[in-house]
């Protein structure tokens, strides 16, 4: 277990815990738990938008997810006998998942008209600028 990954997989044994099963790593299992519980939570912080929904997370902070439970997966794989010939939990769904995360979040920021320059080194630059 890797300590940046901590958190999040703390998050997969508790989920892991209140739906009554093990905390093995397996596809499905992971696919499961980003629909259920990791996408429609939101951030952790607990932001809402105007509207009272959870803001929205990042694909990067949905690839650090995925990437914590296939870390979870790698210790599994060569502590747990049963979980030698499992296949990796990051397969075409997930990626399928992570794929289209990205086309609802480009959409999402092209309705509410998100300025992609804020925080970035564009932001010093103005209009009015001569």
């Amino acid at each position: 277990m890797t300590i940046a990954y901590s958190g999040k997989q703390k998050i997969w044994h508790d989920w892991c815990t209140a739906r009554g099963t093990n905390n093995l790593v397996y596809a499905d299992k992971v696919l499961l738990w980003l629909n259920e519980h990791v996408i429609p939570r939101g951030k952790l912080n607990g932001m809402t938008d105007a509207e009272g929904n959870a803001v929205p997370i990042k694909r990067s902070t949905l690839e650090q997810y995925v990437k914590a439970v296939v870390d979870l997966y790698d210790s599994q794989k060569f502590i747990i006998d049963v979980m030698k010939d499992a296949p990796h939990p990051c397969n075409s769904l997930i990626q399928t998942v992570l794929k289209n995360y990205s086309k609802t979040e480009l959409r999402i920021a092209n309705d509410s008209k998100v300025d992609r320059g804020i925080g970035t080194e564009l932001e010093k630059y103005g209009y009015n600028d001569k």
